[in-house]
């Protein structure tokens, strides 16, 4: 029987924060395709970060993707196959679009599009307002990344072993990249997709030609997102590490060893 889920999107305090700030955009997963996690303080009133649940909706399924927030809708996947909008104010159903398996991919919302991953194959792009698809992108595996948005192309790897590059315009692809399994989502920056493994490798591509530039290995699957701040490149493993990477020397130049095993990416703030 299906087990009924009360859920609440990202928790009270991001819907405030995006709210409070005339709808601010979160359109990416950590907000932007650097991948470091913050918005400008700014923009956040610390009234409407009490922590009070604002609304709730229910779902008959778990959800594993993390919400993009866009233009007052927010916008997440769910493991009953469906992609979710949801009005930011009040958790009334926009629309939703099915796939055909579960969706843990985290929405990335850019010019009035959504581009989302799903464990039938394939890359989803659909319209922010509507969601009706636009196109659609088939690999040979499930797709768990969440998708990088930069200039002309969507950037995202499959369990299939390959990292893609796919057109937004037209959903035709531009190159691929042979790889391993990939669960961990990409960065862009600076014409360079940064993309780890199962296989505990950290891979540099460039964008324009899907070509390897450097890459780095270390002791176990990366299956976070890496983050891009100050020309340095953080990324996490299951082998109990973070690191840090210095990309004009394309070497990594410090680690720190949690000793337990790290799935989540990391944030970068402040120098911190």
């Amino acid at each position: 029987m299906k087990r009924q889920i009360q859920v609440i999107i990202a928790a009270a305090a991001i819907i405030s924060a995006a709210a409070a700030a005339n709808a601010e955009n979160w359109p990416f997963f950590k907000n932007n395709a650097l991948r470091c996690g913050t918005m400008p303080t700014e923009t956040v009133s610390t009234a409407r970060l009490a922590g009070q649940r604002e609304w709730k909706t229910q779902l008959w399924q778990n959800i594993a993707s993390s919400p993009a927030v866009y233009k007052g809708k927010v916008y997440f996947g769910s493991n009953d196959g469906v992609v979710y909008a949801l009005n930011l104010n009040t958790g009334q159903q926009v629309w939703k679009f099915t796939t055909d398996n579960w969706v843990t991919s985290s929405p990335a919302v850019v010019n009035g599009r959504v581009y989302v991953g799903s464990f039938d194959s394939r890359l989803y792009c659909l319209n922010a307002d509507t969601g009706e698809q636009i196109w659609k992108f088939t690999t040979s595996n499930s797709v768990a990344t969440s998708p990088a948005v930069a200039d002309d192309a969507v950037y995202f790897g499959s369990n299939d072993g390959y990292v893609y590059a796919v057109s937004i315009k037209t959903g035709w692809q531009k190159w691929k990249f042979k790889t391993a399994a990939v669960t961990g989502s990409p960065v862009v920056a600076d014409g360079v997709v940064y993309i780890g493994n199962r296989n505990g490798k950290m891979y540099a591509i460039d964008t324009a030609t899907g070509k390897l530039k450097w890459r780095a290995i270390v002791g176990g699957p990366i299956t976070a997102a890496p983050a891009v701040a100050d020309g340095l490149l953080y990324f996490t493993s299951q082998d109990g590490k973070i690191y840090c990477a210095r990309i004009k020397h394309q070497a990594v130049i410090w680690r720190y060893d949690a000793k337990a095993q790290i799935e989540t990416a990391p944030l970068v703030h402040n120098g911190k």
